[in-house]
């Protein structure tokens, strides 16, 4: 049972069902593409900073608008397809990024989108991939980094 102290790494699969432009904060207006979309975040906390905590906030339609993820997460035609996630206890996303970047059918979204606290370029990653197979994809990178992935199961 996943409790609000679990601490880790997770992948938000989304889709965007047809072009968008949408005001991300103080990135500004950004034009996303039809296309599966994953967004690596990172929960090393406890409570709304767990793993359950950050999961369940970024599917709540009710929240303030903070992170780069909120602004795409409410638009309608966003839609929220997966959670991937994995327990460590340091700090894997950056690392996860790479790991995601090296195909050739994913490309960096848009510069500096949740990754104001690293060196990376973007968290947000473009996959030219249909929804099963970016999940398959994105759980076997977990494992490459010798992590334990599990599926997130949405709370109705």
């Amino acid at each position: 049972m996943i409790g609000l102290v679990l601490r880790g790494v997770y992948v938000l699969l989304i889709s965007v069902e047809d072009r968008v432009q949408i005001e991300v904060g103080a990135l500004g207006l950004i034009d996303f593409g039809p296309g599966m979309y994953a967004y690596v975040g990172s929960a090393l906390g406890s409570h709304s900073s767990s793993v359950e905590g950050r999961l369940s906030r970024h599917y709540s339609d009710h929240k303030k608008m903070h992170w780069h993820i909120d602004y795409i997460l409410k638009d309608p035609k966003v839609k929220f397809k997966a959670a991937i996630f994995s327990e460590s206890r340091k700090a894997q996303e950056c690392k996860l990024v790479k790991k995601i970047c090296n195909y050739e059918f994913a490309f960096v979204g848009p510069k500096d989108f949740g990754s104001s606290d690293c060196s990376c370029v973007s968290h947000l990653i473009i996959l030219n991939l249909r929804e099963n197979t970016a999940k398959r994809y994105l759980w076997n990178k977990f494992i490459e980094l010798g992590l334990k992935p599990q599926m997130w199961k949405i709370k109705s």
